[in-house]
């Protein structure tokens, strides 16, 4: 069935819904079908097949016999950046949705999305976490920021995860995701909201995270050596923005005390990191440093 034709009065904006998709034959089915029952139906749905070996493609080329927005892309395996660069660059619609091939979103998700979009460059909504093996949920973020964000006032106001929210397709024009990166998420974060983009949050959750043991977001990187080097580019990343704005050095030395108690608990090499933040920027545990930092806070908080 063709849903691309609309009538009089329909919605008009095109949406790309963006899929990367590896190794996740059990769950594809339900996050496709998520898509095509969407009450907004003016969408194309762009599953990227990143170099997957199990039956994901096959799964993906039958919903696409029934649904035709359904767009498959096959490549090499690129990683998770590399699979969402694809989609931006396949991407058609004038604005992007961004869903990780196990989770699956609300009938209703895009439509109200929709509701706020000509007014805003980005809209975002609630996330519930499913437990796979107890089917328990709760709220990804509690406390959520409702309505128009300042991120002057608050720059972890929305989730960091890309894939509740629904994007002007021109943001991504000029910026993308880096490539092999761990917490790409959270880079992208800093690089997109410390520009004058305008954001709104909607009150209803539209969006279900999957929690399961082999996912890339709960997969253990005990003892790897390399997690250092992720962490070193996404400050480097943090710094540039605190440069331009010192409200938020606070964040910055806190992102870097975050980063060193992530090696801590994962039990990771962490000396090339440490050496790193002191040599660059002079940042440690002294209580000289935590000092300065409770200084940035306050100036953080109140701008004197």
């Amino acid at each position: 069935m063709n849903k691309m034709r609309l009538t009089e009065g329909e919605n008009r904006d095109l949406i790309s819904v963006v899929i990367p998709v590896y190794q996740v034959e059990a769950y594809l089915a339900e996050c496709l079908l998520s898509v095509m029952a969407q009450s907004y139906t003016h969408i194309e749905i762009v599953c990227v097949i990143d170099g997957s070996k199990d039956n994901s493609y096959n799964i993906a080329r039958y919903y696409q016999v029934f649904d035709s927005r359904i767009k498959i892309i096959w490549q090499e395996n690129q990683g998770l950046s590399g699979a969402r660069n694809t989609g931006i660059d396949a991407a058609q619609g004038d604005f992007i949705f961004f869903l990780d091939s196990d989770d699956f979103i609300e009938p209703d998700a895009i439509e109200l999305l929709c509701q706020h979009i000509d007014s805003y460059d980005i809209v975002c909504g609630g996330i519930s976490c499913v437990e796979e093996h107890t089917g328990v949920r709760y709220p990804y973020k509690k406390n959520r920021t409702i309505g128009e964000i300042d991120f002057s006032r608050k720059f972890y106001a929305v989730e960091i995860a890309v894939w509740n929210k629904l994007y002007r397709t021109e943001l991504f024009r000029e910026m993308k995701f880096t490539r092999g990166l761990i917490y790409e998420d959270l880079e992208l974060y800093w690089r997109l909201y410390s520009r004058p983009v305008r954001v709104y949050s909607i009150a209803e959750d539209i969006h279900h995270y999957r929690i399961r043991e082999n996912s890339i977001m709960t997969r253990s990187y005990r003892g790897d050596y390399t997690h250092q080097e992720h962490h070193i580019h996404i400050t480097q990343v943090a710094h540039s923005v605190s440069e331009k704005d010192r409200r938020k050095r606070y964040l910055f030395y806190k992102l870097c005390m975050k980063f060193l108690n992530d090696l801590d608990q994962k039990d990771s090499p962490k000396e090339k990191y440490e050496q790193f933040i002191y040599e660059q920027y002079k940042i440690s545990r002294s209580v000289t440093c935590l000092l300065l930092m409770k200084c940035y806070k306050m100036f953080h908080l109140f701008g004197c």
